[in-house]
């Protein structure tokens, strides 16, 4: 239920999924049975570089996210059956 919200909070926003491996946090929770997921804040260049750059453009859509992700989580929304 919480990967299914997020994904239909992310269609209007216009954010496109991308299902590409995450960190090593992601996987422990799910490791142990608790539902994750990575939300990205925004986009960004020269990942772990020292020019490394982040665009503060889509951080209004990354913020949206988040919060109506939390307001799912915080209503019930992303609950097992």
């Amino acid at each position: 239920p919480l990967v299914r919200n997020v994904r239909s909070l992310m269609k209007p926003l216009r954010v496109k999924p991308r299902m590409t491996p995450s960190t090593s946090e992601l996987t422990t929770f799910i490791d142990c049975g608790i539902p994750a997921v990575t939300l990205g804040m925004t986009k960004g260049n020269g990942l772990n570089e020292p020019d490394e750059r982040l665009q503060i453009k889509p951080m209004s859509r990354g913020l949206a996210l988040l919060i109506g992700t939390l307001l799912a989580i915080d209503g019930g929304h992303c609950d097992e059956s």
